[in-house]
C-alpha cells in the first residue's frame, strides 16, 4: 500500500508557498489550509500518545497564513466565511444536542 503524498510536500516550507510565483493566491491558500489541518491533527495525535517522530510546523503555516492574508484581502474574507460557517455548526450542534438532552 503506497501513501499519497499532500501537494504541500513539495515545497521546502510554508514560506516558500506564499512565495511562489507559479501558485494562485487560492492555490496557496488551499495548501497551507490543508497543512495545517495535518500539523493540527498531528498534535491531537501525539496528545493522544500516537505520535509518529515527525516535528510540528504549525506555528510555520499560521505564519505563511497571515502572511497571505496581509496581502490579499480575499483570504482575508474566505478564512471569515469559513469561521462564521464553523460557528453556525457548532451552535446548530449545540442546540441538536441540547434538544436530545431534553428528550431523555
Amino acid at each position: 500500500m503506497t501513501s499519497v503524498k499532500p501537494e504541500y510536500e513539495k515545497f521546502e516550507s510554508p514560506k516558500a508557498i506564499v512565495e511562489s510565483s507559479t501558485l494562485t493566491v487560492d492555490e496557496k491558500y488551499s495548501l497551507l489550509t490543508q497543512w495545517r489541518e495535518d500539523e493540527e491533527a498531528l498534535i491531537r495525535s501525539a496528545s493522544e500518545g500516537l505520535e509518529g517522530g515527525e516535528a510540528n510546523n504549525l506555528k510555520g503555516v499560521q505564519k505563511a497564513l497571515e502572511t497571505l492574508k496581509e496581502v490579499n484581502p480575499k483570504v482575508v474574507h474566505e478564512n471569515l466565511k469559513q469561521s462564521l460557517e464553523k460557528a453556525e455548526f457548532e451552535t446548530m450542534a449545540h442546540q441538536a444536542k441540547a434538544a436530545l438532552g431534553a428528550d431523555s
